[in-house]
């Protein structure tokens, strides 16, 4: 029951709340910076052209350009002129067309000089002189060289001598023009004056007529799909979001600038499908389509291709990924398994994290947001483009304190091991990337520096770990159409162990090493037959090197290390307008399937396909069947460790890696549907998916004879031994994934997904069958009852032209059962689960922000779980609360 006074306070945040709404919705229509709203403007300034109203269609598709600069929209723009009769505006528009380099340059520019002369010599001069469009961006045309070239064209079409080039002015004077007789120079058209046609003749318009028909038969653009993000996460060759051969989400950097978020994974909560088990503000574990645990490890996280996934131990540290949001692009998710193309570990998903360039940085900028529970960020980057060479380059600093305390104060058993025992994360980061443009190729280098102090949550009776050190990276990428040459270095060094020990009991604090070194090229082609085929090929190395306390010691004390090697293939064939077909495979060796066996020759064969048909345009439906896997981690192989009991320091328990295990498998097949209908794009997936070979917890052996009973390292009593195991049976699932995007009005964002799954387990043991109990304390019920079966989600954002912005997140997710292990030498296999209930949980998180100065500066207030539900995502996790940060940005 809620109290008087708790009601009164929730009666005025309403009103409030209200009120607030209120004003923003007096303070004037939306202002429009999204994808979705320069579609519209385009869309719509399409079919007012097609209705015969050219000269409003001409006013959206402006403002389609001013949100979105697409040269398409330029060519659209002059050919609308072309089709009024406004000659010296249509070469006007598409003089900044052909400023672009587009790939029908040639063909353009014959075009302008037929309309030039249809018109007579005075347009060049208009052509040149005329206002570029409105918000365009600026344009490094050398207008002497376009009008020679133009003026030759002429020529060359009446039959006379090509004329010799007039002086080029002198370097260094921006103010200076091409020389032009001034009988040929008209004045700029007023803007009340920008639709009037220049008077000509009926024969000019004639010709105009038919150049238009000309312009609409030899040109492929013209489409609002040119304002989609080109995705590169969900095969080899990039694409349209509508046409993506996977199951994919885009999460874009004014949704991440909006949101307020802190970190990835509280971006990652909006996508369908997508599980976030938050154990502390370091501490995130992000799984797809089930399957959630401590130390998530079926998921590929990638940084601009690079992956950031830590072999040695299986998963993804956030905090060690060398990116501050930012300076995120864009963010792709997809849904499924992508080992096809990725290879191992992108098992149920890839999540890439694509940065800005330095033209998307474009200048200087700081950020700094701080607020409750010790939170602070604070970034300082500068980006930009000189001559051919474009750079970005970033310093951060992160810091956050837990929600709650893992130990309470006061306690002289147990003792930190670690400074700063209720910091949970604090990095300080450096990183920078620079590409050198070459014309059809581009080549970029770039790297990154990170010191650290994280806290992650391990496997089995264990509690917080603590690590501090450092991590970097270094990446060098050649690109030239569709060869790709890509190399990467990840590096860490870090001392990691409980955060809390008795003082009496040997330490489990030690050191880890790793080194993974990535190259990978890729080319391809396109040939015609039976419609169009582009074919990509290419291969891999990678080389992994660790060196870690935990892992059996190796003669010399050598690390630990592996050559692996793969090889792919895809072929997309695009048989008619309406229907295509993806196929991709890929064979990947690992050095210890080989050794032990384990597979033939060492190899995982990872198929997939996809078939798309386009019944009706930008109405798409996808069917793929495909296959993953993840490779066993260095814990599960090569660990040899004696984890002591706490409560009785002379005894423990034994850990000891496998050698012989199977990867784990899975085959998923998925019937999706993706469209856009006006300012609405549906989005249904349905699936359905086997796995095999889970690696799980071993059970208890105890020791088999007196020289097993005690340890030789430590002298301690070994009450059993453990390691890792490949889990009999299947396990099934199926499961839905609906929602979609509105955009009502501009600066207006909508979203809504749901997401079901429902997983059973069959002939896991000897009684056979199939079941989806979860009641029972086992690793079956620990595998299924892990997974909320629900999830809704629902968005909203909005950029008012008052400089107001809102954003709101809302999230719900149903109740779970998590089973976590424990040993007990009096239980059979000497292993125990114990169930620990989750209820459901609502979040809702957003921010108000302001802009001032032309949005040079930006102040706002972020919250996280508004409700201040302080709910818990996993039993050993911290108690989430309320948060409310206060940030500001500038740029220069």
């Amino acid at each position: 029951m809620i109290k008087t006074n708790d009601a009164a306070f929730f009666e005025g945040a309403r009103w409030k709340a209200c009120a607030l709404a209120a004003v923003l919705l007096l303070s004037g229509a939306a202002l429009a910076d999204s994808r979705a709203d320069a579609k519209r403007h385009f869309r719509d300034g399409m079919a007012l052209i097609a209705a015969g109203q050219v000269e409003r269609g001409i006013a959206e598709l402006k403002q389609a350009y001013a949100i979105k600069p697409h040269p398409d929209v330029l060519y659209d723009i002059a050919k609308a002129y072309v089709d009024l009769g406004n000659i010296p505006e249509a070469l006007n528009y598409f003089r900044q067309y052909v400023a672009t380099d587009p790939e029908d340059k040639e063909n353009v520019l014959n075009v302008m000089a037929r309309l030039q002369a249809a018109i007579g010599g005075a347009a060049i001069a208009h052509a040149a002189a005329a206002p570029p469009a409105p918000d365009a961006a600026p344009q490094n045309v050398d207008v002497q060289k376009l009008l020679a070239q133009l003026q030759a064209l002429i020529n060359q079409q009446q039959g006379q001598p090509a004329p010799q080039p007039a002086p080029v002015a002198k370097a260094g004077r921006a103010d200076q023009k091409p020389a032009i007789p001034a009988a040929a120079v008209k004045p700029a058209h007023p803007e009340d004056e920008m639709f009037e046609a220049e008077t000509i003749s009926a024969k000019t318009r004639a010709t105009a007529r038919e150049i238009s028909q000309q312009l609409s038969a030899g040109h492929s653009g013209s489409d609002e799909e040119m304002f989609d993000e080109q995705v590169v996460s969900a095969s080899a060759r990039s694409s349209s979001e509508i046409r993506a051969p996977a199951s994919l989400t885009v999460i874009s950097a004014d949704e991440i600038r909006m949101s307020g978020a802190l970190t990835i994974p509280e971006l990652l909560r909006r996508v369908p499908g997508v599980d976030v088990a938050e154990m502390d503000p370091s501490d995130t574990n992000v799984s797809i389509r089930g399957f959630n645990r401590r130390i998530s490890n079926k998921v590929l996280v990638l940084v601009d291709g690079r992956s950031v996934y830590q072999d040695f131990i299986g998963g993804t540290f956030w905090p060690l990924i060398d990116v501050a949001m930012q300076d995120i692009s864009r963010v792709e998710v997809v849904r499924g398994p992508g080992s096809a193309v990725y290879g191992a570990n992108a098992f149920s998903g890839i999540i890439n994290i694509i940065t800005k360039s330095g033209e998307e940085a474009d200048g200087a900028r700081v950020f700094l947001q701080a607020g409750e529970h010790n939170t602070v960020q604070a970034v300082a980057s500068a980006g930009g483009k000189t001559g051919k060479l474009s750079y970005r380059t970033t310093m951060a600093y992160d810091r956050a304190d837990k929600w709650t305390k893992d130990v309470a104060d006061g306690r002289i058993d147990m003792v930190p091991q670690f400074a700063q025992p209720d910091r949970s994360r604090e990095v300080q980061r450096a990183d920078m990337a620079a590409t050198y443009d070459m014309g059809k190729t581009q080549v970029t280098a770039g790297g990154g520096f990170d010191n650290l102090a994280t806290e992650i949550v391990p496997l089995g009776a264990l509690r917080t770990f603590a690590s501090t050190g450092q991590s970097g990276f270094a990446r060098f990428e050649v690109d030239s159409g569709s060869t790709k040459l890509k190399a990467f270095w990840n590096a860490g060094r870090l001392t990691t162990g409980p955060e809390y020990w008795p003082n009496d009991i040997r330490s489990l604090t030690s050191s880890v090493r790793s080194d993974v070194v990535d190259l990978s090229a890729q080319t391809g082609f396109e040939f015609k037959g039976a419609g169009t085929h582009n074919l990509d090929i290419g291969a891999g190395y990678r080389f992994k090197s660790v060196k870690w306390g935990y892992l059996a010691t190796r003669p010399d004390n050598d690390p630990y290390q592996e050559h692996l090697f793969n090889v792919f293939l895809q072929e997309h064939w695009q048989m008619s307008k309406k229907v295509s077909l993806t196929l991709s495979y890929r064979l990947d060796r690992d050095p210890l399937l080989y050794q032990q066996n384990v597979t033939p020759g060492g190899i995982v064969q990872s198929p997939r396909g996809t078939l798309l048909f386009e019944p009706v345009q930008d109405q798409v439906f996808r069917f793929t069947v495909g296959s993953a896997f993840r490779a066993p981690t260095y814990l599960e192989s090569y660990i040899d460790l004696m984890a002591t009991i706490p409560n009785q320091p002379a005894m423990g328990v034994r850990f000891q890696g496998s050698k012989d295990l199977r990867p784990e498998q899975m085959l998923q097949a998925e019937l999706g549907y993706r469209g856009r209908a006006g300012n609405f794009q549906p989005e249904v997936v349905v699936y359905a998916e086997r796995v095999q070979n889970l690696i799980t917890d071993g059970a208890l052996r105890l020791p088999a004879n007196p020289a097993e009973a005690v340890d030789p390292k430590t002298g301690q009593y070994v009450i059993g031994y453990t390691g890792f195991q490949n889990q009999p049976g299947s396990y099934f699932g199926l499961g839905t994934e609906i929602g979609g995007k509105w955009s009502p009005a501009d600066g207006v964002d909508l979203g809504l997904n749901y997401s079901y799954e429902k997983m059973l387990a069959c002939r896991v043991d000897s009684s056979g069958g199939c079941t989806d109990d979860t009641t029972l304390a086992n690793q079956v019920s620990a595998t299924l009852g892990n997974t909320a079966q629900h999830k809704l989600n629902l968005t909203a954002q909005w950029r008012t032209r008052a400089n107001f912005d809102l954003a709101v997140d809302a999230h719900w997710v149903s109740g779970v059962t998590w089973y976590e292990r424990s040993f007990d030498v009096t239980q059979q296999g000497g292993v125990f689960f114990t169930p620990y209930a989750i209820p459901a949980y609502t979040m809702i998180n957003g921010r108000v922000g302001y802009r001032w100065i032309q949005d040079k500066l930006e102040t706002g207030v972020s919250f996280y779980n508004l409700l201040g539900d302080a709910h818990r995502e996993h039993p050993f996790g911290n108690a989430i609360g309320r948060r409310v940060l206060f940030t500001a940005a500038g740029s220069f």
